[in-house]
């Protein structure tokens, strides 16, 4: 399901923020933006919201008040480039803001529009996606586009849903469903997504939107490694722990990727999700190799889903550790058990990957992310 990264939301909440004369801070869904009290807005008031990573294209004259801010720019799948601001989190006067507010006259929106109404398309916005691969010696970010574009043989065509989860914050709908829920929490590793999917013949290997050869140099590493932890050994035979029709999806963190945010001695893959026919397991039905490389389990008594969801942004925030000793954590995913009845409204919300994630702001702040 695709991330509504922009979309008409009415304003829960406005409070003060300490020492401060001309900004406030507003609430909507679970997100909370600073804002100038110049905008005149007041609670209940329908706007437009932004969320984090979207990209506001230069080009666009709705947005040129923020492009002083700085721009970046992005390859698009068919080879062209856009450049804009891309919103980031954000910490202020001792709070933090995430995403973007606009009024609905500045962007031409019609105001009869629903509550939750995707107005994406219509802002003409993106989402900001880093290069695919940074690689080896790539110090640039149009060298490390080259080389990875050179990797890419075709689409995400795996059987399984590509990997992304909606973050807690957009979820306020559904909060009190998900709070009755089983669901396994597991630390977010910073790095880039792959997917392994052996068809009976061989085994292919996907990022997020595209299929990659394995034999390219910047993916041969992954490849090799998959290969090695995904082998079990049954009477003195080597045998192939993915099945036909079944999907591995892991992170692949390390030097090199993503700037290697959470200093790992080596490149690694971290289990995070596990498909077979098209459905995902639930961890207890993993082989032993998926659990020997998978990403670490937190203890669900330290983020209890019954809690407040401000509460669990707050334990998340600042988590270090679990990873790489002393180092900040990137956040945390909650998995939910796919073999519980799980409410259709929930399904809605999540689609088949069953999850949801919360980012610790102070690794987002700090890495300007």
């Amino acid at each position: 399901m695709s991330r509504k990264l922009v979309s008409i939301q009415t304003i829960d909440r406005i409070e003060p923020i300490p020492d401060a004369d001309r900004i406030v801070l507003a609430h909507v869904l679970g997100w909370k933006v600073i804002i100038s009290k110049d905008m005149h807005l007041s609670v209940g008031d329908r706007v437009a919201y932004f969320e984090t990573d979207s990209l506001l294209p230069e080009s666009d004259p709705r947005y040129m008040q923020f492009m002083p801010r700085g721009v970046r720019y992005m390859r698009l799948e068919d080879g062209t480039t856009v450049t804009g601001h891309v919103l980031r989190t954000m910490k202020m006067r001792g709070v933090y803001s995430q995403g973007l507010i606009m009024p609905l006259p500045e962007l031409g929106i019609d105001p009869a529009l629903p509550v939750g109404a995707d107005i994406t398309e219509a802002c003409r916005v993106i989402k900001y996606e880093p290069p695919v691969f940074t690689g080896r010696g790539a110090n640039r970010q149009d060298k490390a586009l080259q080389r990875a574009m050179q990797g890419i043989i075709g689409e995400f065509t795996a059987p399984c849903s590509k990997s992304d989860a909606p973050r807690a914050q957009t979820l306020t709908g559904i909060w009190h469903e998900l709070c009755k829920l089983e669901a396994v929490p597991t630390v977010k590793v910073d790095g880039m997504s792959l997917t392994f999917f052996f068809d009976g013949s061989e085994l292919r290997m996907f990022t997020r939107n595209y299929e990659v050869d394995p034999t390219h140099p910047d993916w041969r590493d992954a490849y090799e490694l998959a290969h090695r932890y995904f082998t079990s050994r049954i009477g003195g035979l080597s045998v192939f722990d993915i099945g036909v029709g079944m999907c591995v999806q892991a992170e692949y963190a390390g030097p090199g990727i993503n700037g290697n945010r959470q200093k790992l001695a080596k490149r690694d893959l971290f289990v995070f999700a596990v498909w077979q026919d098209g459905e995902k397991l639930p961890r207890d039905e993993w082989e032993d190799s998926f659990l020997a490389h998978a990403a670490p389990e937190v203890n669900p008594g330290d983020c209890p889903l019954a809690d407040s969801m401000d509460t669990l942004i707050s334990a998340v925030d600042g988590m270090r550790g679990r990873i790489t000793p002393n180092v900040l954590d990137e956040g945390i995913v909650w998995h939910l058990n796919p073999d519980q009845p799980i409410p259709d409204m929930v399904r809605g919300e999540l689609g088949d990957n069953l999850c949801f994630k919360i980012i610790n702001n102070t690794y987002l702040t700090k890495h300007h992310l």
